[in-house]
């Protein structure tokens, strides 16, 4: 979210190195969380049915939680830029 202002600026040919800079740390993210999913559904894996159904409600919860507030956080960063809706 609060990388899509410097996308936005490399797109018109401003902060180009800062840009590129960001898109290294994003692939970086893609890997370790890869990596942390991978591990989670092994250890999901080995616990009952009724246990998997458990965990997945609370992971789709929390994710709506977390989905909701940097909707927030992107409000507060970008309504002044008019630039909410392409955040989003």
């Amino acid at each position: 979210g609060g990388f899509y202002l410097p996308f936005y600026l490399a797109a018109r040919g401003k902060l180009p190195n800062t840009a590129d800079i960001i898109r290294l740390i994003l692939r970086d993210k893609v890997i370790h969380n890869y990596y942390s999913g991978y591990k989670y559904q092994l250890a999901v894996k080995k616990l009952a049915p009724a246990k998997q159904a458990e965990m997945k409600k609370f992971v789709f919860d929390f994710l709506d939680k977390l989905i909701d507030l940097e909707k927030k956080y992107l409000h507060e960063l970008y309504d002044d830029f008019d630039l909410v809706d392409d955040a989003i």
